[in-house]
């Protein structure tokens, strides 16, 4: 997961002793098809509404999820909470979605006015 310095720097808990700071992560994936365009899923229903879930969340698009740990002041407790939260969101999905993980966007379709906007209250739309 970490090259050899960042390793060293998690294993140490540098950034939280050097800042006496509490941190949180956040991680935005898509959820895509086995085909790698995106999903047209709804947002899963088993973990809630996306509106109240204050951990998995859509951003502004309906397949763009995004995992909001709460805030820790040891890293290796936040990277917990992720790997639950992440399980979570994955145990959640639809038969045939998946997270797309990489940078790049998955497969976009050509008319983009096509990609679904969250199901977001008015005033945040």
């Amino acid at each position: 997961m970490f090259d050899q310095i960042g390793k060293i720097i998690f294993d140490n808990e540098i950034v939280a002793t050097a800042s006496d700071f509490n941190m949180g992560i956040e991680v935005e994936m898509h959820r895509v098809n086995a085909d790698a365009s995106l999903s047209t899923s709804p947002y899963p229903s088993a973990i809630g509404s996306q509106r109240k879930n204050k951990y998995i969340k859509n951003d502004f698009l309906q397949m763009q999820t995004e995992i909001i740990t709460p805030t820790t002041a040891h890293s290796i407790d936040a990277m917990h909470y992720l790997m639950q939260l992440n399980d979570t969101l994955r145990n959640a999905l639809a038969k045939d979605e998946m997270l797309w993980a990489l940078s790049m966007p998955p497969v976009l379709p050509e008319d983009k006015s096509e990609i679904p906007i969250s199901d977001v209250d008015p005033e945040k739309k």
